[in-house]
């Protein structure tokens, strides 16, 4: 596990935000994150004696990073279960090295649950050495779809 995941895997734990929808409505959506504020990133971490799965949901959210290492979206899963991200409207831009706009990643060999990002309408725009659009990555035997 690099530095910066183990990092982000103290750093950050469970929660429930309210995301607020194009309208201004709010929607309730379980992200393991601090509550983000417009154009704030989600980070969502797992520990390894978890078997919960991580699901994000995107609706309508706009996040804007600037800066090396400044992920858009991250959910690292180091228990047993699942990473499911969706995007539907909305947009993530971010400028900067190493700065994915979604990066799914589970570092647990035995885990076989699947890594999915899914994006219906919306836009990406990522910029920097070895920053990805959208990127999976699974140690494990789990699928990654996107």
């Amino acid at each position: 596990m690099s530095v910066r995941a183990r990092a982000a895997a103290r750093r950050f734990v469970l929660a429930t935000l309210v995301a607020l929808g194009a309208g201004g409505e709010a929607r309730a959506a379980v992200v393991c994150s601090d509550t983000p504020g417009p154009n704030d990133r989600i980070y969502c971490a797992r520990a390894v004696s978890t078997n919960v799965d991580i699901d994000i949901d995107l609706t309508n959210r706009a996040i804007a990073t600037s800066g090396a290492d400044q992920l858009g979206v991250y959910a690292y899963q180091r228990g047993s279960g699942a990473i499911s991200i969706g995007m539907t409207g909305g947009s993530i831009a971010t400028t900067g090295d190493r700065s994915s706009s979604i990066l799914g990643y589970t570092n647990q060999s035995a885990n076989e649950a699947a890594i999915t990002i899914g994006m219906t309408r919306g836009s990406i725009n990522t910029s920097g050495l070895r920053s990805r659009g959208i990127y999976g990555f699974h140690t494990g035997t789990g699928r990654i779809a996107i």
